[in-house]
């Protein structure tokens, strides 16, 4: 397994765990898609500790995250747990979505 972490733009939440589950080859349920926002709400990445939440992908590639907003910014912070095949398109992903706000197209 491989560690990556960044940042991305807050508004990249969604196509970023859209992509985190295609990676792991798995679709996100709309109620923990859910859920994990609401948690995201409450999270601080300034905080002692720091407050963060958590989600694992459970498919054919499990990977997992930690996510954490930092408070008063539009910056989420993220920590990774990837199979090594995918670290590189784990960094690509989420240095695309700090110089990029990314939109779904329906």
């Amino acid at each position: 397994m491989a560690f990556v972490r960044g940042w991305v733009w807050l508004a990249n939440w969604n196509p970023l765990i859209d992509q985190l589950g295609y990676m792991a080859g798995e679709t996100l349920d709309e109620g923990l898609r859910k859920v994990l926002e609401d948690d995201l709400k409450e999270t601080d990445t300034d905080a002692s500790p720091p407050r963060w939440v958590s989600c694992r992908f459970d498919g054919p590639r499990p990977l997992a995250g930690l996510f954490g907003i930092e408070q008063g910014t539009d910056i989420l912070f993220i920590q990774l747990d990837v199979p090594d095949e995918l670290s590189a398109q784990a960094e690509t992903i989420l240095d695309l979505m700090k110089s990029y706000t990314l939109v779904a197209r329906s």
